[in-house]
């Protein structure tokens, strides 16, 4: 009896010799618990330079996810860039069969699939057209007629042959590849599949053009993505949405100018000419980026004679603005407009 009362007398005194350091342990294990909460809760926020474009970016989880993306931005940037001295360059210059790694086939091959199955006004066989104008590059002209001609005889989709076995790719002669209007939705896609695998809980990947809204937010609510004016004010509204790949055509930031005359960079390959087809911005959203890259594309080249079918499209949906100031929003977006803008909702006939 007498042991067992020596040791309770002795854990009391233990624990009151230990009071103090469990009173300065408390606030400790609280501020780590509530910095792992303001962690888990708190995105990685940072920007890079790639694929000709400033690209933004707010994670939550999968720190592995960064490095992952900006490795994969890098190899894509040179990788499919006419101008560079990467794959694509190569497969333009080569003569005979290319063997491409399995990440240029595929874009090319999907790419080829949807001007089949959406129509061909985006072509991505229109390199040559695209360098002859040069509206990216430091020295943008406007070619002679004879020039676009030309250039004009190296495009059509059937110049590219594709063998699924060996992955090898051939050009007819003068046609080179140009995934401008395709690349930064494919990256979206390859986006998605990172963060996938890293356990990433939400993401937001903007690569100016195309972007990958990912996972839920931490508070539950929807996205928020606002239309840019073409004019250049304010912003026209704001999209709200979960989940999805959205990607945005319109001419108003790449162009240059000659006596008065804009012309963008979106070529309509049955002139040979920068696109004018009444449309200045077209947003859409659905469940793939190259996809939603390659149909904001061809939607702003086909015009607003063309608006009808796609606002009634089952696999995607969109917001196009025109020249007149109208905005068009398919019936399943839910859109807010900002009226002060000037500009009001259309409606197709």
């Amino acid at each position: 009896m007498l042991c067992g009362k020596n040791r309770t007398e002795g854990n009391a005194m233990n624990i009151k010799k230990n009071l103090p350091k469990l009173f300065f342990l408390l606030p400790i294990a609280l501020f780590v618990l509530i910095f792992l909460r303001l962690d888990s809760t708190s995105p990685k926020s940072f920007a890079i330079f790639a694929m000709d474009t400033y690209a933004d970016f707010k994670i939550w989880g999968g720190k592995e996810s960064i490095q992952k993306t900006k490795d994969l931005l890098s190899d894509f940037d040179k990788r499919f860039s006419m101008y560079s001295d990467g794959e694509l360059s190569m497969l333009n210059k080569s003569s005979g069969n290319f063997k491409a790694s399995d990440e240029l086939f595929n874009i090319i091959d999907i790419s080829l699939k949807f001007s089949k199955q959406y129509g061909n006004s985006v072509d991505i066989s229109s390199g040559a057209l695209t360098r002859l104008w040069g509206v990216s590059s430091e020295n943008p002209r406007v070619p002679s007629e004879s020039e676009i001609l030309k250039a004009l005889k190296t495009i059509g989709y059937e110049k590219i042959s594709l063998n699924e076995e060996t992955k090898e790719i051939s050009l007819q002669s003068g046609t080179e590849i140009d995934l401008g209007s395709v690349a930064k939705g494919y990256a979206c896609d390859k986006l998605k599949e990172i963060y996938e695998d890293s356990n990433v809980s939400c993401a937001i990947a903007s690569l100016g053009s195309s972007s990958l809204l990912y996972g839920k937010k931490p508070d539950g609510s929807e996205f928020s993505v606002e239309i840019k004016n073409p004019d250049g004010g304010a912003a026209l509204g704001v999209i709200k949405t979960g989940e999805t790949f959205l990607s945005t055509s319109g001419g108003y930031e790449r162009f240059f100018e000659v006596n008065g005359k804009k012309y963008c960079h979106i070529f309509d390959v049955s002139t040979g000419y920068p696109a004018e087809s009444g449309l200045t911005s077209v947003t859409v959203l659905c469940d793939s980026g190259i996809k939603s890259d390659f149909l904001s594309t061809l939607i702003f080249i086909e015009g607003k004679d063309g608006l009808k079918k796609h606002l009634s499209a089952k696999d995607y949906s969109i917001v196009a603005v025109t020249d007149d100031k109208k905005i068009y929003v398919s019936p399943g977006i839910n859109f807010e407009l900002y009226p002060e803008n000037g500009y009001t909702l259309g409606k197709t006939k």
